[in-house]
């Protein structure tokens, strides 16, 4: 028997990342204030003051951006009641915490086309509307595309080795690991692009891949009895061979989706591509997704569209109620692939043979190889195969469990003869 414990540790540097060049600008200041923070401001006190546009208070950035004589602003004592007016729940998410998407792209967007004139900045973005080059603009995204994303992994392992004892051969292997980055991708996805086009870092979380803990093991186990099949009971005990393999693994990263993953910073029309846009956890999760919990009925209207009451969660409306959208500007670390974790797995499968000597030249081989062999069930994560996402714009359905991830148990039977 062996033991053998070790470290592996990759720094990732100079991965292929598509980036889209079309983001809103959000760092752009005036009088003295970023049109992020205006922004940010504004879904803050209508989220709080259920979508009332009078509670928000003045914002300088809008003030100058539009400009007091714009006939957007016309009929409002200020520009910042204007905007917080026109463009409130419908169009932006403003006013709704968890219903729909902070749609930054769409809200920069309406205010740069011209009819709402006054709006200082003039082609700020490639897809800006100007006159003569119509709706969207010159274009609806420009994508560059290089080597800039990086990650790392890091694992210690420990591996359990035996050979040949009273017949077993077996491997044992765990590994305890961490992979993280921004989310690199193959160069034929070029529809991707970073949450944050100014802040790469802001992606940098859990890789769509991280898997925290593996264990598997597989063994052959040729037992002693009867080698040599003398009469009845040898034959009957004799020449068997059990080889199993079994596997466990913790869950994988799951994204909790705010609704088209491309509003949230302004980094792409949603049109033209996408990102893993995280919600954000105002505090840890303590209703617990370490596996499917039955008779779940949901409550408020959350996790009520059932199948067979199987929630993700004990308690799907306290855990929809403690998340709210990403705000530009101000959350700078969204969660990588994933801010919760899906179901963890576990999996035995094995192959039974035995031989059979009919003649010192004739044998056959019975074998059977069984997949699932506990005809264990693992419930698709949220967003997978056939599972509803875990999305704030999908609140009857919100950690609501749909379908199978694995296979029921199947058999294989075969009987080959050697001569």
């Amino acid at each position: 028997m062996t033991v053998e414990v070790g470290y592996i540790g990759r720094k990732l540097s100079n991965e292929y990342q598509s980036t889209n060049l079309d983001g809103v600008p959000y760092m752009f200041t005036l009088n003295g204030q970023t049109f992020a923070n205006a922004y940010d401001s504004m879904w803050n006190a209508l989220t709080a003051n259920s979508g009332n546009p009078a509670s928000v208070p003045v914002q300088p950035w809008f003030e100058a951006a539009l400009g007091p004589s714009s006939a957007y602003c016309a009929g409002f004592s200020s520009c910042t009641l204007a905007v917080a007016t026109r463009e409130g729940s419908a169009k932006t998410g403003l006013g709704n915490a968890q219903g729909t998407g902070v749609n930054v792209y769409q809200f920069w967007s309406d205010l740069a086309v011209n009819k709402l004139s006054g709006f200082l900045f003039g082609r700020e973005m490639p897809s800006t509307q100007t006159a003569g080059f119509g709706t969207p603009g010159q274009v609806s995204s420009v994508y560059l595309n290089g080597s800039w994303g990086y990650g790392n992994y890091n694992a210690a392992f420990a591996t359990l080795k035996m050979s040949e004892w009273h017949g077993l051969t077996m491997v044992s292997n765990f590994t305890w690991g961490k992979s993280l980055g921004t989310q690199a991708v193959a160069q034929s996805t070029s529809g991707f692009t970073p949450v944050d086009a100014f802040n790469l870092h802001n992606q940098y979380g859990p890789q769509p891949f991280d898997v925290r803990f593996i264990y598997n093991a597989y063994m052959v186990w040729e037992p002693g009895w009867h080698r040599n099949q003398q009469g009845f009971l040898g034959h009957l005990l004799g020449g068997w061979k059990f080889s199993p393999i079994f596997t466990a693994r913790s869950g994988l990263p799951v994204e909790v989706n705010v609704g088209g993953d491309c509003q949230a910073f302004g980094e792409v029309n949603c049109s033209s591509g996408g990102t893993n846009e995280n919600a954000i956890l105002l505090s840890p999760v303590a209703n617990g997704n370490a596996s499917a919990h039955y008779g779940v009925p949901g409550s408020g209207g959350v996790g009520t569209s059932t199948k067979d009451n199987i929630n993700m969660f004990t308690d799907p409306a306290s855990v929809y109620n403690n998340l709210r959208p990403p705000l530009v500007g101000f959350d700078t670390q969204t969660g990588g692939a994933g801010i919760l974790r899906g179901f963890p797995q576990w999996n035995l499968d094995m192959s039974v043979g035995k031989q059979f000597k009919i003649t010192e030249r004739v044998d056959a081989k019975f074998i059977a190889t069984i997949t699932n062999v506990c005809n264990h069930m693992v419930f698709n994560d949220p967003g997978v195969n056939t599972s509803p996402a875990l999305n704030l714009t999908n609140k009857s359905q919100f950690g609501v469990i749909f379908g199978q991830f694995n296979n029921p148990r199947q058999m294989e039977l075969g009987l080959r003869f050697g001569f």
